[in-house]
C-alpha cells in the first residue's frame, strides 16, 4: 500500500527523509479522521454507555482501526490524484465544507450519544389508587416501556395487571434500574380513577412530583402525567469529558464528509454551472440523509434492534437492485419481462398488505370515508373543513361501489402509475436499467405499501406527480412541446386533489433546461403557455366535475384548517405540531377573520423570535424527514386509535409485527437515501443532470415548504419517488463507472 501512495519511491537520503515526512502526516491526518469518525460511530450507533470498561476499549479500538485502514485505501483509491489534480483549488473545497457542516449541525437534531443513567422511580399514597405502568417517552414523543426491578410496600395488590392500592396507611412502590436517557426524555404514569379523588406523590431520582387523580365518577378516563426528567450521566470523569466532546467532534465529522466530498465533486466536473448544481444537490441529500442517521439514535433504541430486518433489508434494497443490474446488462433483451414480473411484484404485496393489516380509517382518513359515504347516499347536512375536491372525488366513487375497496384498488393502480413514471423517466435519460431498479425499489418500499388500505389523498397524488414529471422529462429529451400541456393537467389533477401539491410547481423548470442560452422568444412563451394551459385546464376540470357531488345543507370551509396548520406550524412552544391551545385559537374567529387574523399572527411569531423558528426547524425536519416508519405508526390502528386491540391476520403478536416492520421501513429509508448521495460523488453522465435537477427541486421544495408548515412523516411522500431515482441511477452506474468521462454538457 505504502508503494501504491508514492510514499518510498525514492532511493535518495533526501528524498527518503521527505517521503518519511509525507508518511508521518498521512499516518497523522489519518489518525485524526479515524478518531473523529469512530467517534461519531460508537456515540450514535451502539451503546457504548453500557459496554464494561474492557469492552468499550475493545469496540473503540475495533472502530478506529477499521476506519484508519479505510481512509487509507480511499485516500490511495480515490483522494490522492483528485488533490493533485484540483491543486491549489482545494481551499474551495474546504470552504464548501465549513459553510455545508455549519448549515448542517445548526438545524438538524443533533443528539448526544445515548448513555445510562440511574433510575430510582417511587410513588408513594395513603389513599386508593390504581396503578397500571410506566412508560418512557423520548423527545420525539415515542414510548418506551421501563424494565425496572420494583418492590411494594403497603396494601397494594395486583388485580388484573393494575396495581391498587387499598387506602390504608401509605403505600409505596418502589422501582430501580438503569435506562437510556436521552435529552428532553419524560416519563408517563398510568393511572385508573377509582371511586373516589386520590392524591400521591411520584419521586424520581429525588425530586418530589405531586399528582391528583380525580374520581372515576368525574372523570372514567386513564389519567397520565407526564414528567420530564433530567439526563443523568454516568458519574465518571471520562464520561464527562466524552458527553463535553461530542458537539465539537460531530461537528468535525460533518466537516471532514462535506470537504471530501467536494473534492470528488470537484473532480468529476469541469463546468462551473454543473459545479454548483451538484454541490447544491449532493448538500440537500446528504442533509436528508445525516438527518436520519441522527434519527437512529432514537429508533435502533426505541425498538429493540433486530439483526434480521437489517439483513432482510440489505438483501431486498441492495443485492437484488445489484442482481437486476447484473441481469439487465448481461440479458438486454430481458427488460420487458422483468418490468411486468415487478409490477406484478407490486400488485401482489399490495393485495396481500391489505388482506393481512385490516387498518382502519382514522384520523382524515375516517373523515374522508365518512364524508364520501354521506355524499353517495345523498344525506343532508355536511361540512367538509378539509380537501373538499377528493372529499367530492371519494363521494364519486362511492356511487359506483360504496366502500374502502375502491379507494384500495385506485390505490394499487397509482402505485403502478408512479412505478411506471420512474421507469418512463429513467428511459428518457437514457438509463432505463436505472428506470427498473427504481420501479422494483418503489414497489417494495415499506412506508409506500404501508398506506395501501387508506382512503388518502397521498398515493394518487404522488401517482400524478410523478407522471407529470415524466411527461416533462420526455418533453424537454425529445423536443416534443405538446407534452407540456399533458404534463400540466396530470399536475392540475394532483393539485386539485391535493392543494399541497402546488408546492412542487418548480419541477416545471425542467421544461427550460437546454442546452442553448436562456432567451425571451416563441418557443419559450409557447412552452409557459403549454403549462399554464394544461395545469389550469386540469384543476379545474377535476373541481367541475368533483362538484356535482354534493347533498342538502352541505358547507365547505377549508380556509380554517389551512391557516391552523400554518398557525401550527409556526408555533414555537409546540415544536411547530399540532396542539390544543392554537387550535382554540382558531376556532374562536369569525369565518371571514380567520385569514387575516393568521397571517397576522404567524408574521408576528416570526418576528418575535426568528432565532426561536429556527432552532424548531431541526425537530421539524427530524419529524418529517428523519423517520420513515410512519406506515408502523398508523397502519397498525383500529378505530380506536389503540395500538393495543389492533391484530393483524399473521399469527404473530401484533407489536412484534409493528416494530419489526418499523426497522425494516427506517432500514430501507436510509440505504436508499444513501445510494443516492454516491451518485453525486462519481462521474456522471450528463443525461443524469437532468433528472438530478428535477429530484433536487421536489426535495427542495418540501424541505423549504414544510418549514412554516405542521408536518407529519406521511408528508415526504411525495419525494420519495425522486430519491428512489437517484439511488436507482447510482445502483445502475455501480458496475458500469463511467470514468475518465467528464461531461461536456
Amino acid at each position: 500500500m505504502l508503494k501504491r501512495l508514492n510514499l518510498f519511491k525514492s532511493k535518495s537520503p533526501k528524498e527518503q527523509k521527505r517521503s518519511l515526512s509525507r508518511l508521518l502526516v498521512l499516518t497523522t491526518i489519518s489518525g485524526f479522521v479515524a478518531l473523529v469518525f469512530s467517534f461519531n460511530f460508537v456515540s450514535l450507533f451502539t451503546p457504548f454507555a453500557a459496554y464494561s470498561r474492557l469492552t468499550k476499549t475493545i469496540s473503540f479500538l475495533a472502530a478506529f482501526s477499521a476506519a484508519f485502514t479505510l481512509f487509507l485505501l480511499f485516500y490511495q483509491r480515490f483522494l490522492q490524484k483528485r488533490i493533485q489534480l484540483l491543486g491549489k483549488r482545494v481551499w474551495i473545497s474546504g470552504l464548501i465544507g465549513i459553510v455545508f457542516s455549519l448549515i448542517t449541525f445548526a438545524f438538524t437534531f443533533n443528539h448526544g450519544p445515548l448513555y445510562l443513567s440511574k433510575v430510582d422511580i417511587s410513588i408513594l399514597t395513603d389513599s386508593r389508587l390504581g396503578y397500571v405502568s410506566t412508560k418512557r417517552i423520548l423527545s420525539n414523543d415515542k414510548p418506551d416501556y421501563l424494565n425496572l426491578r420494583s418492590d411494594a410496600f403497603g396494601e397494594w395488590n395486583n388485580v388484573n395487571g393494575i396495581f391498587i392500592h387499598q387506602g390504608s396507611g401509605v403505600g409505596r412502590l418502589e422501582y430501580e434500574g438503569f435506562g437510556y436517557v436521552l435529552e428532553n426524555t419524560s416519563y408517563s404514569f398510568l393511572f385508573y380513577p377509582q371511586p373516589s379523588p386520590t392524591s400521591g406523590s411520584i419521586e424520581i431520582n429525588g425530586v418530589i412530583h405531586e399528582i391528583e387523580i380525580p374520581s372515576s365518577e368525574t372523570d372514567p378516563e386513564p389519567v397520565a402525567p407526564k414528567i420530564p426528567v433530567n439526563s443523568q450521566p454516568a458519574a465518571s470523569l471520562f464520561w464527562r469529558i466524552w458527553l463535553a466532546a461530542f458537539p465539537f467532534l460531530h461537528w468535525l465529522f460533518l466537516l471532514i464528509y462535506f470537504f471530501i466530498s467536494s473534492l470528488l465533486i470537484s473532480a468529476n466536473s469541469n463546468q462551473k454551472g454543473n459545479l454548483i448544481i451538484y454541490h447544491i444537490a449532493h448538500f440537500v441529500m446528504s442533509f436528508m440523509l445525516i438527518t436520519v442517521l441522527l434519527f437512529q439514535n432514537e429508533f435502533l433504541n426505541f425498538y429493540t434492534f433486530k439483526i434480521q430486518w437489517f439483513a432482510l433489508a440489505i438483501a431486498g434494497f441492495i443485492l437484488v437492485p445489484f442482481l437486476l443490474s447484473w441481469l439487465l446488462k448481461k440479458y438486454p433483451k430481458g427488460k420487458l419481462p422483468i418490468l411486468v414480473i415487478i409490477l406484478l411484484l407490486a400488485i401482489g404485496l399490495g393485495v396481500y398488505w391489505l388482506v393481512m393489516v385490516p387498518s382502519g380509517q382514522i384520523s382524515d382518513f375516517g373523515r374522508f370515508h365518512r364524508w364520501g359515504l354521506q355524499l353517495a347516499q345523498g344525506e343532508p347536512g355536511l361540512l367538509i373543513d378539509r380537501y373538499s375536491v377528493f372529499t367530492r372525488f371519494i363521494g364519486l366513487m362511492y356511487k359506483i361501489y360504496p366502500g374502502a375497496e375502491i379507494i384500495e384498488g385506485l390505490n394499487i393502480l397509482f402505485s403502478l402509475v408512479t412505478m411506471a413514471s420512474i421507469w418512463g423517466i429513467g428511459k428518457a435519460l437514457k438509463a432505463e436499467h436505472a428506470g427498473i431498479i427504481g420501479a422494483y425499489l418503489f414497489a417494495i418500499f415499506p412506508s409506500q405499501i404501508s398506506l395501501m388500505g387508506f382512503v388518502c389523498t397521498d398515493i394518487i397524488a404522488v401517482g400524478l406527480l410523478s407522471l407529470s414529471a415524466f411527461l416533462l422529462v420526455y418533453s424537454n429529451k425529445t423536443s416534443r412541446y405538446k407534452y407540456l400541456i399533458f404534463s400540466g393537467l396530470a399536475f392540475g389533477f394532483s393539485a386539485a386533489l391535493r392543494l399541497p401539491m402546488l408546492m412542487y410547481g418548480l419541477i416545471f423548470v425542467i421544461a427550460f433546461i437546454n442546452h442553448q442560452k436562456f432567451q425571451w422568444n416563441k418557443v419559450l412563451l409557447l412552452k409557459i403557455l403549454l403549462i399554464l394551459t394544461g395545469t389550469v385546464g386540469g384543476f379545474y376540470l377535476v373541481r367541475g366535475i368533483t362538484s356535482t357531488v354534493k347533498v342538502e345543507d352541505m358547507v365547505i370551509d377549508e380556509g380554517r384548517n389551512v391557516i391552523w396548520t400554518l398557525i401550527n406550524g409556526s408555533n414555537i412552544e409546540a415544536l411547530g405540531r399540532n396542539n390544543r391551545a392554537d387550535q382554540v385559537l382558531v376556532l374562536s374567529w369569525d369565518a371571514d377573520d380567520v385569514t387575516r387574523n393568521g397571517i397576522k399572527l404567524v408574521i408576528n411569531r416570526l418576528v418575535d423570535d426568528p432565532l426561536g423558528f429556527l432552532s424548531v426547524l431541526k425537530q421539524k425536519f427530524a419529524y418529517q424527514f428523519g423517520d420513515g416508519t410512519y406506515g408502523s405508526n398508523i397502519a397498525f390502528l383500529d378505530l380506536e386509535h389503540d395500538y393495543e386491540t389492533f391484530t393483524t391476520r399473521w399469527p404473530y403478536e401484533t407489536y412484534a409485527v409493528r416494530t419489526a416492520y418499523g426497522q425494516l421501513s427506517q432500514f430501507a429509508y436510509l440505504i436508499t437515501l444513501g445510494f443516492a448521495c454516491l451518485l453525486l460523488l462519481k462521474p456522471l453522465k450528463p443525461d443524469h443532470k437532468l433528472g438530478i435537477i428535477l429530484s433536487i427541486t421536489v426535495i427542495a421544495s418540501a424541505l423549504f415548504v414544510y418549514s412554516f408548515f405542521e408536518v407529519q412523516p406521511r408528508y415526504q411522500r411525495p419525494i420519495i419517488p425522486f430519491i428512489i431515482l437517484l439511488a436507482a441511477l447510482s445502483f445502475d452506474s455501480v458496475l458500469k463507472p463511467q470514468r475518465n468521462k467528464k461531461e461536456g454538457a
